[in-house]
């Protein structure tokens, strides 16, 4: 389906299920202050994906609870096909699974999809094929300059303070308007023909995704790379 509206894809990263009660808590308000800022886009004129918008899709597919089926985050991952805009929210928790912002080694941390979607995002901006707007959601002020590449308080959004909040989501949404020109994504369709081409590809690469139902597909960041090299390799 042809693009109406400039399209973003929301990357963040929660923390529940990690430390008890209490990080289950603050992963909850993050979460909530994703869906708001997402929503906030949206009222301005653009469209947004973000994880919740999977689980809502999988909840009309599988009597498994969404939440539980691990192939989303590999979903997820790859959603950058689809939009003209990525917009990492970072936080910590998201930070330090990129290796940056001196909160751990990269190589200590677990591997996990939000590292992936950094990735696909980042080559398509680099690439040109995406706009880049990051947004610094938390984090401690001396740590900006250990900030990914490219990103401090001149280049990125600093949302920590909810005070200009209305402001700078209506800016984001000008600046998306403004440079998108009319034209599809990479990928010119929307985020449900998204996954049934993207869980179809899958099938015809046989193993066990072939006969097993979606919500038993251990996710694996092969296919996800192997997708990507598909869809690069129209353009070479």
């Amino acid at each position: 389906m042809p693009s109406q509206r400039p399209r973003a894809f929301l990357s963040y990263r929660h923390t529940e299920h990690e430390a008890g009660a209490d990080i289950d808590a603050h992963s909850e308000r993050h979460r909530a202050w994703v869906a708001k800022f997402a929503a906030d886009l949206r009222s301005n004129g653009v469209d947004v994906f973000f994880d919740q918008d999977l689980r809502d899709i999988f909840a009309a597919r599988t009597t498994k609870d969404p939440w539980l089926i691990a192939f989303l985050g590999e979903m997820a991952s790859i959603c950058p096909f689809i939009c003209h805009t990525f917009i990492p929210i970072l936080t910590p928790s998201y930070i330090e699974r990129l290796g940056y912002g001196g909160y751990e080694n990269k190589g200590a941390t677990d591997w996990s999809f939000v590292l992936e979607e950094w990735h696909y995002g980042m080559q398509l901006v680099n690439g040109g094929a995406m706009n880049y707007v990051p947004v610094i959601r938390a984090g401690e002020f001396e740590r900006y300059e250990a900030l990914p590449l490219g990103v401090g308080p001149d280049t990125a959004f600093d949302m920590m303070d909810p005070t200009h909040y209305d402001w700078q989501v209506g800016i984001i949404a000008k600046m998306m308007l403004h440079v998108w020109d009319g034209g599809d994504p990479l990928i010119g369709c929307d985020l449900p023909e998204f996954v049934d081409l993207y869980m179809g590809w899958c099938r015809e690469k046989g193993g066990p995704r072939a006969t097993l139902p979606v919500e038993e597909w251990k996710a694996d960041a092969v296919y996800t790379r192997m997708f990507f090299d598909a869809i690069m390799s129209r353009f070479r």
